[in-house]
């Protein structure tokens, strides 16, 4: 047998055997979590603490880059669906919503 095939073995036993024991496994991790309720705050604000550097940093680069490129976030433009007009930063949450695709253009058959 060769390794691609023992993964996909393992991988379906795997995924039966979760399949087969989720309701047992979340009452375990339900117990654990009452259980250990202050081992895991303890835990959390650690974490939390150790990694505030990290997201001050996160936060700077991402004001940097909205001014960097406020122009080309908040450009207008044309909807191709429903022609109404919206941000080109928020297009492709738009396409998603209903309006959009209730009122989009229909093509003609096999013209897609």
């Amino acid at each position: 047998m060769d390794n691609t095939t023992n993964k996909k073995c393992r991988k379906e036993y795997y995924k039966k055997y979760n399949e087969e024991n989720k309701e047992c496994r979340k009452e375990y991790y339900k117990k654990y979590n009452e259980e250990n309720k202050d081992k895991l705050n303890k835990y959390k604000k650690e974490y939390y603490e150790n990694n505030k550097e990290y997201r001050e940093k996160n936060i700077i680069r991402s004001k940097e880059y909205y001014e960097k490129n406020k122009e080309k976030i908040k450009e207008k433009v044309e909807c191709d669906n429903c022609k109404s007009v919206v941000c080109l930063g928020s297009l492709s949450k738009h396409k998603k919503t209903k309006k959009c695709m209730n009122n989009g253009v229909t093509y003609p058959r096999g013209d897609y």
